[in-house]
């Protein structure tokens, strides 16, 4: 090797140690400069204040026996209010019918006491007139939201009693997210991004959406903290293009369709903390509007703050409604179940998510990042998403049903700087790492399985599927002629469904299916993809079969699913309607979070065929559901569980076959966390609902044994 040779290589070298130490001290600064930025944030997010005066509503001509409409009290108790200057709009003890909204005024407080329930009337009309609205990423005109202020200073919703949506047998019986009859949300989206010469304007976009619950719009100085909120229509607390906004100790159960938990939506300076989300679809998802709209109006959503999440959060949604672009979100100090960050936009949604900062978590199972520039819906390619700066460090995770860490860009737009540091994962399903389109992806410290990964992972994802495949026609699994593609680019029916093709699959749905179907498992199947049973349609698991989803949920009205035998595996089981049912006669079931939001759990052991019901996690049910074990002569295969949340609902156990004189005690439950609530009815059905056929028998809640049981058991 010659001098010159020598010298080239020696500066190659130097060159690539500064390039190296330049991205390394780059990194640091991004994320020294984003936690450094947090006490500003927190500094400026300053819960209002109110005059100590209260305006009870009975004042008004509020009667609280839950018949009298209280909804002219509200309106004069909150006029009366804002003209002294503001004070607390107080809601007494009792139960307050409102048929309509309660629009809030500059520097009021809705203060609901301990025992006080407001129930929203069930009359559509009287959600009229239209007010402005953002629906699903789109201004327009629409139902007033239940709760709703209108360019407002210092509004408040406060206190420790309940607010009662009334939805279930309502406004969450429409068949799609519109009044039928009237104009589809997928309409409003082409309209509202009309431009140009074919501008509509937002006061002539007239659409009758179900209504969001909590819905301060172009508000300053927004607080909603302590209120119990249940069977909500749409979306539950939306602040949209709010400043200065602060959401806490709020308690959310509701499991209707598109049920959200928080959205804060275009705003500015929002802290979120200390909140029990119970909910059927996003726990809390950040927004910043659709497409061609966004664009115009300009506003993103920015300096959202999440911190102190109880046990049951499940991290936060960015997306897919975030074309005005996301900004400095910081989550930070929890210990819950579910996973980190899930970012999703589709290839036309343009903007950007960027500057999200992450620490001290610990989490149960799920996934710690998962970024998608290829989310379901069209997908042109023109304006794909920029993802850029994520920064997530010392975080533990117990489990996870699969690739922990999914960072998926696209080629127009690869994702930027994603820093992984002091992480552990444990009962990893490897790889960890799935990864296409992605420069200067580094981990730092992360250990999974105990083993240290490379700081530099490769890419190993080529494709990543996106579209929905529906089971149109009763048959087997493995029988390609029931299945259609749809919302698809180029992938051909005659196809089975698949992680690589499908971000969804139903059975049932879809605009071909007037009629239910039944889909008969023939094959194994073990994919990421989340599954749903629509309306009418059932889903068989026979023996000699293994059922491995990432996402399962029964959740439209008489779906039934029914497992005879075989192997469920399962990350997230959601049963989110009045009407579903799963039947488990046989086989094994293993669950790491299991959510009987509404419908029926039927365990049926009258064979002594079932082998085994676990769930890793939490087992929670919500209000209005029904549990039912039927046992054999010895038994009954118990749900085993680390924690057990019950809200509410009934419990059905038919002993007939069961021979108590022999056996005694009979365990239902066995746990090794902590159990919460009891069979009760919950507060809308208060007292044992505990039905036991065949015998006479008591329930005992035994938390220092770590099992629910009957005992005492007598003809």
């Amino acid at each position: 090797m010659n001098k010159t040779t020598v010298a080239r290589n020696a500066s190659f070298g130097l060159v690539t140690v500064a390039f190296v130490l330049a991205c390394i001290c780059a990194s640091q600064i991004a994320e020294a400069k984003g936690w450094d930025e947090l006490p500003g944030i927190l500094a400026r997010i300053v819960p209002p204040t109110f005059r100590d005066e209260d305006f009870v509503i009975t004042n008004y001509g509020a009667v609280g026996d839950g018949v009298t409409d209280c909804n002219p009290a509200f309106k004069k108790a909150i006029a009366a209010c804002t003209r002294a200057g503001g004070g607390r709009v107080l809601v007494p003890g009792g139960t307050w019918l409102t048929n309509g909204p309660i629009h809030l005024k500059n520097n009021v407080n809705l203060h609901i006491t301990k025992n006080a329930v407001v129930k929203f009337g069930t009359n559509f009309d009287d959600y009229l007139p239209l007010v402005k609205s953002r629906c699903e990423g789109s201004v327009c005109m629409t139902y007033s939201p239940l709760i709703y202020a209108y360019k407002k200073t210092n509004v408040a919703v406060t206190g420790m009693g309940r607010f009662d949506g009334q939805a279930k047998d309502t406004w969450a019986k429409w068949s799609d997210k519109t009044k039928p009859g009237t104009l589809a949300n997928e309409r409003l989206r082409e309209v509202a991004a009309r431009t140009g010469k074919d501008f509509v304007p937002v006061e002539k976009r007239e659409y009758y959406f179900k209504p969001n619950f909590f819905e301060p719009f172009e508000c300053e100085n927004v607080l909603i903290e302590d209120v119990t909120i249940v069977d909500y229509p749409f979306w539950c607390i939306h602040p949209t293009f709010c400043t200065n906004v602060t959401i806490r100790g709020l308690s959310l159960h509701s499991h209707n369709a598109n049920n959200d938990g928080i959205n804060p939506d275009s705003s500015t300076d929002v802290l979120i903390e200390d909140c029990w989300l119970d909910q059927s679809d996003d726990c809390l998802a950040i927004k910043a509007g659709r497409d061609q709209d966004a664009w115009r109006i300009g506003k993103p959503c920015q300096n959202i703050v999440i911190r102190n999440m109880p046990s049951n959060f499940d991290g936060i949604a960015i997306g897919s409604e975030m074309a005005g672009g996301v900004r400095n979100v910081f989550l930070y100090d929890c210990e819950y179940d579910g996973g980190a960050l899930y970012c999703k936009s589709n290839l036309d949604r343009g903007g950007y998510i960027k500057d999200i900062y992450i620490k001290n978590l610990k989490l149960g199972s799920g996934g710690l990042i998962n970024l998608r520039n290829n989310y379901h819906g069209y997908r042109g390619g023109n304006f794909p998403t920029e993802f850029r700066n994520i920064h997530i460090e010392d975080v533990t995770l117990d489990r996870t049903g699969d690739s922990a860490v999914r960072i998926l860009g696209v080629a127009k737009a690869p994702v930027y700087d994603v820093f992984l540091k002091n992480i552990t994962v444990n009962n990893a399903k490897m790889p960890f790492v799935q990864m296409q389109f992605a420069e200067n992806v580094v981990l730092e410290n992360v250990r999974v399985n105990g083993k240290l990964q490379p700081t530099h992972p490769k890419r190993n994802v080529f494709e990543s599927g996106t579209g929905y495949i529906t089971a149109i026609r009763n048959g087997n699994w493995s029988d390609t002629s029931i299945w259609d593609v749809w919302k698809m680019d180029g992938i051909p029916d005659g196809t089975l469904p698949s992680s690589k093709n499908h971000g969804r699959v139903m059975i049932g749905g879809g605009p071909f299916v007037k009629n239910g179907v039944t889909v008969t498992l023939d094959m194994d199947i073990d994919e990421i993809f989340e599954l749903r049973i629509y309306k009418d349609s059932t889903l068989i698991i026979p023996s000699g079969t293994t059922f491995k989803v990432a996402k399962f949920r029964p959740d439209r009205s008489n779906s039934v699913v029914r497992q005879t035998g075989g192997t469920s595996i399962i990350d997230k089981l959601s049963i989110d309607d009045v009407k579903c049912q799963y039947f488990i006669t046989g086989g094994t079931v293993k669950v790491n979070n299991f959510s009987l939001g509404e419908g029926s759990l039927i365990i049926d052991d009258s064979s002594a065929a079932i082998a085994s019901i676990s769930v890793a996690n939490a087992f929670q049910t919500g209000a209005g559901t029904t549990t039912k074990f039927i046992a054999h002569k010895n038994g009954i295969a118990p749900v085993q569980s680390k924690d057990v949340h019950l809200n509410g609902e009934k419990l059905i156990v038919d002993v007939t076959r069961y021979d108590y004189a022999a056996n005694g005690d009979l365990v239902l439950f066995s746990y090794t966390g902590t159990r919460t609530g009891k069979f009760d009815g919950g507060a809308k059905k208060p007292g044992p609902q505990v039905t036991v056929i065949g015998a006479k028998a008591d329930i005992v809640y035994d938390d220092a044994g770590k099992k629910i049981k009957l005992t005492n058991f007598r003809p």
